[in-house]
């Protein structure tokens, strides 16, 4: 078997080994938006290679369980570790980088199709699958055939305010001896504050293997479960109210609203315009993914009632 290496998860993270759960959530949202392959297109591999062990390092540490297995496992005299590196006349130590390219080019990858090359004298063609399509919707739910379909929340908060969602995928993986298993991994997603509906989330080649075929991608569209209050154009904010003619002719009317970060607005209404009116609110709609600073409107949309 080959050697075993162990990863210092609080350097990938870099963060301290005493620290909280919300730091840890922090720091990894931090880093994954840093190494996000979508965000450095000029070096894709690195970022995938760095992003799968922020990942990795993620899952680890953010699970009180886990976390506590690998502090006991780990004396942390070193921060990564290779049982077995002497052996091949190697460094006792690795880095994260080793072992992202360890974890890419095994179990049937680019490494052993090398030496299949190197032995052959050529490369056997493969075909890539057709990408597969997945829908991010609202809610859990059981089908017909009380089959559990994994379906995640996201609310028109989280995509105010930016979360991390993560999905189950079950696939099959070939082995180098050819021998086939199941696969049971996570998908994550960082969704940034003023994502859109519509938004895709690919994974690159993280379909089923199957002989001389490339894996499909895997392919994530982000849904919005619909809000009882606010709807939403581009980034701005809409909101429909009705007040009485009174209250327009007396300009006595208030409206108290709720932000979607929570927060308590209240908006006097005093001159309008008949028969409809729209109040704007500069600065409380979505954020804008392409500038945090920017923001949309909230748009307050009257009608009038005549009692």
């Amino acid at each position: 078997m080959g050697s075993r290496i162990e990863i210092d998860y609080y350097k990938i993270l870099e963060v301290d080994r005493d620290v909280s759960s919300d730091d840890i959530k922090a720091a990894y949202k931090q880093l994954a938006i840093k190494w996000h392959p979508d965000k450095n297109l000029n070096n894709v591999q690195e970022a995938e290679a760095k992003f799968k062990l922020i990942l990795e390092a993620y899952q680890v540490l953010s699970d009180p369980k886990k976390r506590v297995k690998y502090d006991r496992r780990h004396d942390y005299k070193e921060s990564i570790s290779c049982s077995n590196a002497s052996k091949y006349g190697e460094s006792s130590s690795c880095t994260a980088e080793q072992n992202a390219f360890t974890r890419q080019y095994s179990n049937g990858g680019a490494f052993n199709e090398a030496f299949f090359a190197s032995i052959f004298g050529y490369r056997i063609p493969k075909l890539k699958a057709q990408p597969i399509e997945y829908r991010l919707v609202c809610f859990f739910f059981l089908n017909s055939n009380a089959r559990r379909q994994y379906r995640l929340v996201c609310t028109l908060e989280e995509m105010y305010s930016g979360t991390i969602k993560s999905i189950r995928l079950t696939r099959d993986v070939i082995f180098p001896t050819g021998k086939k298993k199941i696969s049971i991994e996570m998908l994550t997603m960082n969704i940034l504050p003023g994502a859109k509906k519509g938004t895709r989330f690919i994974f690159k080649e993280k379909g089923s293997e199957s002989p001389n075929t490339i894996p499909a991608d895997i392919i994530v569209t982000l849904d919005q479960k619909p809000h009882d209050i606010y709807t939403r154009e581009g980034d701005d904010l809409i909101l429909a109210e009705t007040i009485s003619l009174w209250e327009v002719l007396t300009c006595s009317c208030t409206l108290d609203l709720t932000t979607l970060d929570r927060r308590k607005l209240t908006v006097p209404i005093n001159c309008v315009t008949f028969p409809f009116h729209k109040k704007i609110i500069p600065r409380e709609g979505m954020p804008s993914t392409k500038d945090p600073s920017k923001q949309g409107d909230l748009q307050i949309k009257l009608n009038f009632k005549i009692f």
